[in-house]
């Protein structure tokens, strides 16, 4: 695993994001997507929240698109998170020891809608902690074709939340923007803060892009994840704890 350098970390303190190359190795990717396909094609284990909406490409027809609540249900990706590389790497970035605050694993299957431009905090995350970093590990490649992740990576809208509101930014309400797709490779990794602008279109492609994201906040902060599920379960569960009789819906 790559270990962050000084000037990773001033790339990233200026830009708010910080893309790796072949940041993990083979065999370990192998056993995360592995792990990830039988969760994506069976009840394995009914204690992780599987998210699925309505495919664009046929309104009959309903996508996995998110897989949360992985991190007490699944031994392999524990061990991951725990892994002493990835912690070290997060202090250097945090500039302090890190804790898990949430996980999933963002399908992006063929049929699924674009994310609209936002910034994580939007989510009311500020509620829990002040500052978040989020890595991205590439189980598939991401390419123009699949609906790559779209950053801001001008260096002048990743300081502080712009919008409040729970609902998708304008493009307008953004300084000078530059967006630009992240096309990430198998074993690839990309570190953002919660604050950095980010999209992707919709995925009208034949391909998906199965990605793992782990966010993490300061450790003298507090450990927050536990009450964060709760709220999830509240506001936005997973479609078998639905309860028919109301509408939810996905805001940012």
């Amino acid at each position: 695993m790559y270990t962050i350098n000084k000037k990773d970390k001033n790339f990233y303190d200026k830009y708010g994001y910080l893309l790796i190359k072949k940041f993990f190795n083979q065999k370990d990717i192998i056993k995360f997507k592995s792990k990830i396909l039988k969760y994506k094609k069976s009840n394995l284990n009914n204690k992780v929240y599987k998210y699925y909406e309505k495919s664009i490409l046929d309104k009959k027809k309903q996508v996995l698109v998110r897989i949360e609540n992985l991190y007490e249900n699944d031994k392999t990706i524990k061990n991951l998170i725990n892994s002493k590389t990835l912690k070290n790497n997060l202090k250097k970035l945090l500039s302090s020891d890190a804790v898990l605050f949430k996980e999933k694993i963002n399908l992006k299957s063929p049929g699924t809608r674009a994310d609209k431009l936002h910034q994580d905090s939007q989510a009311g995350w500020s509620k829990y902690a002040k500052e978040f970093v989020s890595v991205i590990i590439s189980l598939e490649d991401s390419n123009k074709h699949n609906s790559p992740l779209e950053v801001d990576i001008s260096g002048r809208n990743h300081k502080k939340l712009i919008n409040k509101k729970q609902k998708p930014l304008e493009i307008k309400e953004l300084k000078k923007p530059k967006m630009k797709k992240i096309e990430l490779k198998i074993k690839d990794a990309l570190f953002f803060n919660s604050f950095i602008p980010h999209r992707s279109k919709s995925n009208k492609s034949t391909q998906g892009r199965m990605q793992l994201y782990i966010t993490f906040n300061k450790k003298r902060d507090g450990n927050f994840r536990k009450i964060y599920l709760k709220d999830k379960l509240k506001n936005f569960p997973p479609n078998n704890l639905r309860d028919h009789n109301k509408k939810y819906f996905y805001k940012v």
